[in-house]
């Protein structure tokens, strides 16, 4: 089963065998302290609204893609506040947008596939950051 990527118009899959890298690494609560004059140590805690990574990296020596899937990634990518929806082979969806503040897709080529370098049968490892909106 893949994951799929949708703007609402047109719709990619994407390998399943596509792990989500950092599920595990961001907190939904938001803290910060401070002492008051007193000595005392003042809590501010809330939910966050948005803004959890989800890094989507291939699993090892699986999840490449296509050169047509990386053309539609890279489109997306570059539309300010393009929104897509990220539907996970578990069936989770997320309102996603690219984490435009690195490397949102990071692809890499992969040789040895038996066509000519440079075609659209070309193969990809592909990471994909994005940030839920």
């Amino acid at each position: 089963m893949s994951h799929t990527l949708t703007d609402g118009t047109n719709t990619i899959s994407l390998s399943g065998n596509m792990d989500w890298a950092d599920e595990f690494a961001w907190s939904p609560v938001q803290q910060a302290t401070q002492y008051a004059l007193s000595g005392a140590l003042l809590i501010d805690e809330d939910t966050k609204q948005a803004g959890r990574p989800i890094t989507l990296v291939p699993a090892p020596g699986m999840g490449s893609i296509p050169k047509a899937t990386l053309d539609q990634l890279y489109a997306w990518a570059s539309v300010p506040g393009q929104q897509l929806t990220l539907t996970l082979n578990d069936g989770r969806a997320f309102n996603v947008r690219f984490a435009l503040t690195g490397n949102a897709v990071d692809a890499k080529p992969i040789r040895g596939w038996r066509v000519p370098a440079g075609t659209e049968n070309d193969r990809w490892k592909t990471t994909l950051r994005f940030i839920e909106v």
